[in-house]
């Protein structure tokens, strides 16, 4: 592992890496890791100032999110959060877990690969539609996420320009209970 992180410095033309993520931890993944010295890796990296941030991305069951969580004094963590995802991988559960152990929290597929954005159900439109806000369907899923203080960060895969002012717009104007 040393290797590879003076080879990823080399090619960044750096001595250290502010945040360095451990990405798609699970499971399986994090059981392997773990055998092969990560944490001990970790602990060296960050003691001679290599890195100065362990973070990690996150998709399994909530038990293995714990878990990682616990084993290491991470910075922040990534996770796939959004209204169809409450209790899905990580959840509201994982969310307020992490949060209760001080670690930021990223969010990542908000708008679950832009089909939250899209055309909404007949049923879900028909009671979006009584409220006495009108929002689009992706403002209605940005602001379910904001609404939850434990989120840090909101990561959202943008294609044009438009969409990125929209989000803008929404993130600026979105307060809890919004």
């Amino acid at each position: 592992m040393d290797r590879l992180l003076n080879t990823q410095l080399k090619r960044l033309n750096k001595d250290y890496i502010d945040y360095y993520l451990l990405h798609g931890l699970a499971g399986e993944v994090w059981d392997k890791l773990e055998l092969l010295g990560v944490i001990d890796f970790l602990n060296k990296a960050k003691d001679d100032g290599r890195i100065i941030n362990v973070v990690f991305s996150f998709h399994g069951p909530i038990g293995d999110f714990k878990r990682i969580v616990d084993t290491y004094p991470w910075t922040f963590c990534q996770i796939q959060y959004n209204f169809m995802d409450e209790k899905h991988q990580a959840g509201t559960e994982g969310l307020e877990y992490a949060a209760s152990k001080g670690l930021g929290v990223i969010v990542m597929e908000p708008l679950l690969g832009g089909n939250l954005a899209s055309p909404v159900p007949a049923e879900v439109k028909d009671i979006w539609d009584e409220a006495k806000t009108k929002r689009t369907p992706a403002e209605w899923a940005f602001r379910w996420i904001w609404n939850h203080p434990e989120v840090t960060v909101v990561l959202s895969g943008m294609n044009e320009e438009s969409h990125i002012e929209k989000n803008l717009k929404i993130a600026s104007e979105a307060y809890p209970n919004s």
